[in-house]
């Protein structure tokens, strides 16, 4: 609903009028007790009216195109954020359900059931600092730092484990009766965000390649049988509010150089001593396989039963210690005697 100039004016001065018959009122009286009253309460009503008149006339502006969640952050902070486009620094969130098909033979099963899932996770991320940005089908892209800057990196992944949490409890199952079953992506970057859209459906959105990018780390989480990937700058912003793991240092799509990608394990104030043990001996497996010491390095990582990633990794370690040593050029081997 557009607030034209004509409303806020007719708003300040009926606000104004009302508080100024009452203290006029007051003081109108003989007594000079009440006379000092009616002075009082007309120095301290009226600012006091017309900042309300204020606050709800921003809250009605920014309504038209910023998500509820991000409108109360917004006038806390007193940030003036600049809706017709500016360049911020995030963390995207990437979530998709796994082997998602939008052609059901359930179709208000599915429905239902997705309505039930967005319910779920959207007031987790908006609790964490973040908004639902687009929902397209099974995909849920979330933001966090925009349109108000704060720990978004910490936001991010706090948010990925709880969801992951909730569906879990939730135990969602689609139409097919299959669990539902996550993928998620979390990277940080650089965005244009504003409000983009016609007149009267504007909405605010950010564009950038870190979407894409977190988008392919959901979609490598598979690879490695983690429904968690996070790249290593989002691992490095938040090192101090969660522990995470080492999953792999390689190439993803659409990146030249190869990237490291971790895993969340749980928040530093929730991780337990079984949790600090893992994330310790799992970078002690990393050291041993890096050194070059890959018998040890299999026998580090297959201590990690059930884990996919691991046992990956001590497939390749146990390959590399069972492979013949290479011949150096100054190396006498394979040389006749003389």
């Amino acid at each position: 609903m557009r607030i034209r100039p004509l409303d806020l004016i007719v708003s300040a001065v009926a606000a104004v009028v009302a508080v100024l018959a009452v203290a006029l009122w007051f003081a109108a009286a003989p007594d000079v007790v009440w006379f000092t009253l009616g002075a009082g309460l007309a120095a301290f009503a009226i600012p006091l009216a017309c900042r309300l008149v204020v606050v709800e006339l921003s809250r009605r502006r920014l309504g038209q195109s910023l998500p509820a969640a991000s409108i109360g952050r917004v006038l806390s902070s007193g940030a003036r954020p600049e809706l017709e486009g500016e360049e911020r620094t995030v963390s995207i969130l990437y979530a998709v359900i796994e082997d998602f098909a939008p052609i059901s033979g359930n179709p208000k099963r599915l429905v239902g059931t997705l309505n039930r899932y967005l319910a779920t996770v959207t007031p987790i991320i908006e609790a964490q600092g973040g908004f639902v940005d687009r929902v397209d089908g099974g995909t849920i892209v979330a933001v966090f730092g925009a349109p108000v800057a704060d720990r978004h990196a910490a936001g991010a992944v706090t948010a990925a484990m709880e969801i992951c949490r909730r569906t879990d409890r939730e135990a969602f199952r689609l139409d097919d009766d299959r669990p539902l079953r996550l993928r998620i992506g979390v990277d940080t970057g650089t965005v244009l965000a504003g409000v983009l859209g016609p007149p009267g459906r504007a909405v605010y959105t950010v564009m950038g390649d870190v979407v894409h990018q977190a988008a392919r780390l959901a979609s490598a989480s598979r690879g490695y049988e983690t429904r968690i990937l996070v790249s290593e700058e989002i691992a490095t912003a938040c090192a101090a509010e969660v522990l995470m793991r080492e999953v792999v240092t390689g190439h993803v799509a659409g990146r030249e150089m190869p990237l490291t990608l971790l895993k969340p394990l749980a928040t530093q104030d929730g991780a337990t001593a079984a949790d600090r043990e893992k994330a310790s001996d799992y970078a002690a497996a990393f050291y041993y396989l890096r050194s070059g010491r890959y018998a040890e390095a299999a026998a580090a990582f297959a201590v990690f039963t059930g884990d996919p990633a691991a046992a990956a990794l001590a497939e390749q370690a146990a390959a590399l210690a069972a492979a013949p040593a290479p011949v150096r050029p100054d190396d006498d081997a394979g040389c006749p005697a003389t």
